[in-house]
């Protein structure tokens, strides 16, 4: 087992300890999303391609219709709430399928964060950063 996978379990692990805090217990925080840039530059727009194929990677993983996920709203909030281990399944998927290494920085400074802020865009902008280096 690689010690990136590892640490991409204990976020999901500190994730879930968080998710089992009653709210009453801890304040509701809710981060922007930060944008995406490349080079110093922010990403506008994805390709509308590239943007349903992460749609799709997404909804096979999370087993629902690539047109049940909404591209804008984070993964963790959808009707369907993905968990911190469908985000590591997803960002894996995608490592696989586009032949690149997303490094756990690029998703976010920690599991509060990315679960509260990681849409099916952010990853497509991640991808499309990616590629462009």
């Amino acid at each position: 087992m690689s010690i990136r996978y590892i640490n991409l379990l204990m976020l999901c692990l500190a994730a879930a300890v968080t998710a089992a805090t009653p709210d009453s217990a801890r304040p509701e925080q809710r981060a922007a999303a930060p944008k995406a840039t490349t080079g110093g530059k922010a990403v506008r727009s994805v390709d509308a391609k590239l943007l349903e194929q992460v749609r799709k990677i997404a909804a096979d993983i999370l087993r629902v219709k690539p047109r049940d996920i909404a591209v804008d709203v984070p993964l963790s909030n959808q009707k369907f709430r993905a968990d911190d281990l469908d985000m590591v399944e997803i960002v894996m998927a995608l490592e696989e399928a586009y032949k690149m290494e997303i490094p756990d920085n690029e998703l976010g400074r920690d599991s509060k964060e990315v679960m509260s802020t990681m849409s099916v865009r952010k990853l497509a902008e991640i991808v499309a950063r990616k590629q462009s280096k």
